[in-house]
């Protein structure tokens, strides 16, 4: 049995810990250099422009009840998706839906799952460096088929860009990087256990 536990990230296969497609790059994220209050309100401002787009989806969005500084961003992304995907039934469609890789023991929630694409949402600029792994991650997760993978960006004024996520490399590089997790937690265990025992 899979179990996904957003609020904790903390989730289970089986009862056993598996790790996220977010925390499999993790490493790769530096914060560094941002004001936490500044990291934090921007962490808040992307969690509220997952949910209105969720939202949306299930015709269910009340416009304002927005934060009015993801009112144009939301705006942008009504229209964009109206424009170009306004045929398509999303009620038939994996909407941040949590799936799991069984073999590999890792799981993950795309935004928006189609026969044809993979969609991630993002409130920030194009990061090529950790979006194409993220993206990469999401593809061998789901049942084989030929999906486009795209991360489409937007910003607070309501800039869109779409990126296609595509590089020969990265599904090797995301598989290292798996395993060196599962690497790193296990000795992590063995040494608490060692403690544990002196």
């Amino acid at each position: 049995m899979f179990i996904y536990d957003e609020e904790t990230r903390k989730h289970t296969l089986n009862g056993k810990h598996i790790v996220s497609v977010s925390q499999v790059i993790e490493p790769l994220y530096d914060f560094s250099g941002i004001d936490p209050e500044v990291l934090e309100r921007k962490g808040e401002l992307g969690d509220q422009f997952h949910e209105a787009i969720r939202l949306y989806f299930h015709d269910d969005l009340d416009f304002d009840s927005l934060d009015p500084d993801i009112i144009k961003p939301m705006s942008a992304f009504v229209h964009w998706w109206n424009d170009k995907f306004n045929i398509l039934d999303t009620s038939i469609y994996q909407i941040e839906q949590p799936i799991c890789n069984e073999r590999l023991k890792y799981c993950g929630k795309p935004d928006l799952v189609t026969p044809f694409a993979i969609f991630d949402w993002k409130l920030r600029p194009f990061k090529g460096l950790t979006d194409i792994l993220q993206l990469e991650g999401y593809k061998h997760i789901l049942p084989p088929g030929k999906r486009d993978r795209w991360t489409v960006c937007f910003n607070i004024e309501g800039k869109m860009t779409m990126h296609r996520c595509r590089h020969p490399k990265a599904w090797g590089i995301f598989r290292k990087m798996l395993e060196r997790y599962y690497r790193e937690l296990e000795f992590s265990q063995l040494m608490e256990n060692w403690k544990g025992l002196n």
